[in-house]
């Protein structure tokens, strides 16, 4: 019984590793504070710079589950375009996953005023992607000695591709955004064989949405929501609803389609934002897995000054907004 517990166990990781691969977008749990990891074209949306970091431990309780880590940063530099980029990292059981990407996007002001707070507007975003697959073939135990599908198996592989996306969006208030992942669909050759296995990436297609209502003056609900679509499995989708306090405090939840729901809490503490969440896991991984944890923390730099800016006029003033949450 105890072998077969275990082979169950590892079975598990090994599917969560290929859906991973499939996905090739990390799962997130407080995407809605860092969009621009679903959609290059959130890149400059903000009237200030974002530094956002997260840290992902998912299946507590098992070992060698998921952990992910990411770092981004983007904003506005001016005559309409944005600018940003990330660094990713996710490791599971002995595969890796490791890379980077760099994004651009135009902003066209479709309705308002100078304030970028008060205008309407339409951004499109690409994005060049980088990443190193990685197997560590020490970490394996075959049955057969020497086997020849992992000997032959490579160690590393770099995989470029390109992201596209598109957000329309309302300072603050309200966005809605959609975005393709992978949309070169580069092979990845798993083994050096005669007879090669072809892996090619799938792509990921993402609608996301969120809408802020001021129930008084310092209270806000926030409700938001994000349809992943991959080719070749069911489409998956998460709810999420948080309430705002003063803007400082909040707290919320989000239920994944079959999968979790989650409770998040966090606050504002002038330039930095702090959340945590934890994942009370719905699908058969709970009989092996004591939930999921993640910490992600952003670090807010107003736009002033040359370089990042806000816009023409308010790059001769100092420009310093409340970062919302």
């Amino acid at each position: 019984m105890m072998i077969l517990k275990r082979l169950t166990i590892l079975c598990v990781i090994l599917m969560g590793s290929f859906t991973s691969q499939a996905q090739q977008v990390g799962l997130n749990s407080q995407y809605m504070f860092n969009t621009f990891l679903l959609n290059p074209a959130v890149a400059g949306s903000k009237q200030y710079i974002p530094i956002h970091t997260s840290v992902r431990k998912q299946w507590v309780g098992i070992n060698e589950g998921p952990v992910s880590q990411s770092v981004t940063a983007h904003g506005y530099n001016g005559y309409n375009f944005g600018l940003g980029g990330g660094i990713f990292n996710e490791t599971t059981g002995p595969t890796r996953r490791t890379g980077l990407n760099f994004s651009t996007a135009y902003h066209l002001v479709l309705k308002g005023n100078a304030s970028r707070q008060q205008q309407m507007t339409m951004s499109f975003g690409l994005a060049a992607t980088l990443t190193q697959h990685v197997l560590d073939k020490n970490a394996l135990t075959t049955y057969l000695p020497n086997d020849p599908t992992i000997l032959s198996a490579y160690n590393s592989t770099l995989i470029p591709d390109v992201n596209f996306g598109f957000l329309l969006h309302k300072g603050n208030r309200w966005e809605v955004g959609m975005s393709a992942m992978s949309l070169v669909q580069t092979r990845v050759d798993i083994y050096n064989l005669g007879n090669q296995v072809r892996n090619k990436l799938v792509r990921n297609y993402f609608l996301h949405g969120s809408y802020t209502f001021d129930v008084s003056k310092n209270f806000k609900i926030q409700p938001s929501l994000v349809f992943r679509m991959i080719e070749a499995l069911p489409m998956q989708f998460d709810i999420n609803t948080r309430f705002i306090i003063q803007e400082k405090y909040w707290a919320g939840f989000s239920y994944r389609h079959n999968d979790a729901i989650s409770a998040m809490v966090g606050l504002n503490i002038y330039r930095f934002r702090f959340g945590y969440s934890y994942d009370f896991t719905l699908s058969d991984m709970r009989n092996f897995s004591a939930g999921s944890h993640e910490i992600a923390l952003t670090y807010f730099i107003h736009g002033e000054g040359k370089g990042f800016q806000s816009n023409k006029s308010q790059s001769r003033s100092r420009y310093r907004p409340t970062p919302s949450f």
